[in-house]
């Protein structure tokens, strides 16, 4: 699922491979540049805050077909720590093979993509380049400080009155709470 600006869901991002597959062309290049709102994957949605740009080719190389990609595009997530929006730029290199199989393509070891007829459905390979590209842990700078967990407040902007030993004493589970003092 996808949200093109303005626009219903049409034909997102496909790639026509026909003339390569029927074989003639030997290879063609790819040059595409498209505005999205956001697309979802199974991490969830991802929102984009600049054009996302396909350039590269495909190549037929001993009938089979081997594309090499590079994206860019630049998302916006959450802060793990604050919850302030993160611009992430991606800019990566995609290399693999076409594949109308998709039990072969799961068997491969290497990277590898599906097409369908004579189509290979951008999406797919968007949501590869973006979600293996975004850090394990999103954070809007090394040192951030977080949300209080008590008050709410963005200790980045401002402070707190909450006494934090009053917080982690309330916090603590009580099976727990004898092991407190073996470290004073």
């Amino acid at each position: 699922m996808y949200n093109k600006q303005g626009e219903g869901q049409g034909d997102f991002m496909k790639l026509d491979i026909g003339r390569i597959l029927r074989k003639e062309v030997s290879r063609f290049r790819v040059n595409m540049k498209e505005t999205l709102d956001y697309i979802d994957t199974t991490e969830g949605r991802i929102h984009f805050c600049e054009d996302v740009l396909i350039q590269g080719e495909v190549n037929s190389i001993k009938d089979k077909l081997y594309l090499e990609l590079n994206v860019k595009t630049a998302v916006k997530e959450s802060c793990g720590r604050c919850l302030k929006d993160v611009i992430i730029n991606i800019d990566v290199d995609l290399q693999g093979f076409l594949t109308d199989d998709y039990k072969e393509s799961v068997d491969e070891l290497e990277d590898s993509f599906i097409y369908d007829g004579d189509e290979v459905n951008m999406e797919e390979v968007l949501k590869t380049a973006v979600l293996l590209n975004l850090p394990s842990k999103i954070v809007c700078k090394d040192d951030c400080k977080g949300i209080c967990p008590n008050c709410g407040n963005n200790l980045n902007e401002e402070g707190c009155e909450c006494n934090q030993d009053e917080i982690d004493e309330l916090n603590i589970d009580p099976r727990l709470s004898k092991l407190k003092d073996f470290f004073k």
